[in-house]
């Protein structure tokens, strides 16, 4: 530590703030960057007037500001929300907010801030509501951070190096982790699901983000500082453990690595049949020398996103893309229909509904409601993003006794819907997992309800019954800047109670999950089950 001396001609109140300001770089230069949520993580030696000039990602906020902000956030909830008490109640959430606030004794730097109060967003139990840090503190991370140099596959409470970003050849893809750092994989991964945000109960939805983020939540919530990773693993069930350091990598290589593994962007639309040439369906093909799925008559109409800016960046129309593939599918007589929703995280309704309208002979309803929690301003609007949120249009709204909803003959969600020209009557298979989310859940659920299909994969990460989505609101907190995601309309799906599991999504027919070998020989295990699903069909 240096050495400081105080000059004796500085006046005493100086004095007094040079020796709090000496205390405070002490304490935190001996802070631990750890699980502990509440714990404040290191920041260089020197004033914490140059800080907060030289950087807000540095700054050290009051515990007047840090108040204010659980606050404004507190209330934010409360007024906004129509989900907020939707899996936990009022008393628990109280508590859990007067925890919080008792634990603001003493300053802190955003981070720190952030680490304490996200873990309280993510028990909302909603995956539309997030927290953001600041954008300066955004930016800040993404210069100095360093990453975690394996992709990761989480199945079944395990992770498996799936692929290697670092420049040590010797690491083995497949290897199960046991420890990073020397804490037990299992310990890290129950540590990230506190900050890792799903619909009602779900797990599946905060393993297929740590499969994508890892890398970036890692250092994020668990350790910020490290430069290097000292990861054991085994190279199998019974392997013996072996640990290698390797050192962390910056964003760049990051970035760089991740895009490599990814490949080229596959197209959010995608239509086949089994043994058709490519130039006669809707979109790619491959040919197949399976003369019995060829019998089988098999389209695979795979929907990677139900977002139309995504869509249309790929050049595609959604109602004229499925136009033209039911009519190829009546056209070419197909029996058995397979609809791949895996890793389709949502994106608009108009699409979810448009797509059941091709499966069914009958009129249908897509929502019960979609409610909202007023029709007035709210109280924190000072705070409010403009530019950026979209909120709800109050001319809309309907007022009953139990309180504010969208009106069923003004907005074309809640309408009775009829089926369209060409629509499917055959069988119908549906892959899902658990980043098929959001519009993806809506749509599925119907299907679910009505027992119009067989289901295979893991549990989706939207909820059966619904979620709050829709219009958002974004909150930028006063003093950290912090930027509060809160969606504002609650939305109840036409489900039959009897197949819909409180908190959870759609449990399918035939539950399945790839193994890390199977991932790394490319090999595509649900599709393959449900493929073997229609030959013992045939057979039969």
């Amino acid at each position: 530590m240096n050495n400081y001396v105080i000059p004796l001609n500085i006046p005493v109140k100086k004095i007094f703030y040079f020796v709090s300001v000496l205390l405070l770089m002490v304490q935190n230069a001996h802070s631990q960057d750890s699980l502990n949520a509440q714990s404040v993580p290191k920041v260089k030696q020197r004033s914490r007037t140059k800080l907060v000039k030289k950087s807000h990602a540095l700054k050290i906020f009051s515990v007047k500001e840090l108040r204010k902000d659980l606050e404004v956030l507190h209330r934010a909830f409360k007024e906004a929300h129509p989900g907020f008490y939707w899996y936990t109640n009022q008393t628990n959430f109280e508590r859990k907010f007067d925890s919080i606030q008792k634990l603001l004794t003493h300053p802190m730097n955003e981070l720190a801030f952030y680490r304490l109060v996200r873990p309280i967003v993510v028990d909302v139990n909603c995956g539309h509501t997030q927290l953001y840090t600041s954008i300066k503190f955004r930016n800040h991370f993404r210069r100095k951070s360093r990453y975690f140099p394996l992709k990761l596959k989480f199945i079944d409470d395990k992770a498996y190096i799936q692929q290697n970003y670092s420049k040590d050849s010797t690491i083995q893809l497949g290897a199960e982790v046991a420890s990073i750092n020397g804490q037990p994989i299992q310990q890290v991964i129950q540590a990230l699901f506190r900050y890792t945000p799903s619909d009602g109960y779900n797990t599946t939805y905060k393993y297929r983000i740590l499969d994508q983020d890892f890398s970036a939540y890692y250092p994020f919530y668990i350790n910020a500082k490290v430069d290097t990773f000292q990861v054991t693993y085994r190279t199998g069930p019974s392997g013996a453990l072996r640990t290698h350091k390797l050192p962390s990598i910056n964003r760049r290589e990051y970035r760089r690595a991740s895009r490599e593994f990814k490949g080229s962007e596959k197209p959010a639309l995608d239509f086949k049949i089994i043994g058709e040439e490519e130039e006669e369906i809707a979109g790619n093909s491959r040919t197949s020398n399976d003369e019995l799925l060829k019998k089988a008559r098999v389209g695979i109409l795979t929907i990677r996103s139900f977002q139309n800016n995504t869509l249309r960046k790929q050049g595609f129309s959604f109602s004229q893309y499925m136009r033209n593939t039911f009519r190829v599918i009546r056209k070419r007589k197909v029996k058995n229909l397979i609809i791949d929703l895996r890793e389709n995280s949502g994106g608009t309704v108009r699409n979810g509904i448009l797509l059941y309208s091709y499966l069914t002979r009958r009129k249908f309803k897509y929502f019960n409601y979609e409610k909202v929690t007023t029709n007035r301003p709210y109280t924190f609007m000072r705070y409010v993003n403009t530019y950026r949120s979209r909120m709800v249009n109050n001319k809309l709204l309907i007022r009953t006794d139990s309180g504010y909803y969208i009106s069923n003959k003004l907005h074309y969600n809640l309408k009775t819907h009829r089926p369209s020209k060409n629509h499917y009557k055959r069988n119908l298979y549906i892959l899902i997992n658990g980043r098929s989310f959001s519009a993806t859940t809506q749509f599925a659920s119907l299907v679910h309800s009505k027992k119009r299909a067989t289901f295979i994969g893991e549990e989706t990460g939207g909820g059966y019954k619904g979620c709050t989505a829709g219009r958002t609101c974004y909150i930028n907190l006063p003093h950290t800047k912090m930027r509060l995601k809160i969606p504002l309309i609650k939305y109840s799906n036409a489900v039959s109670e009897t197949y819909a599991t409180e908190g959870h999504g759609i449990i399918p027919d035939y539950k399945l999950q790839p193994t890390i070998n199977d991932l790394l020989k490319g090999r595509d295990t649900e599709l393959e089950y449900t493929l073997d699903l229609i030959r013992k069909q045939m057979e039969d």
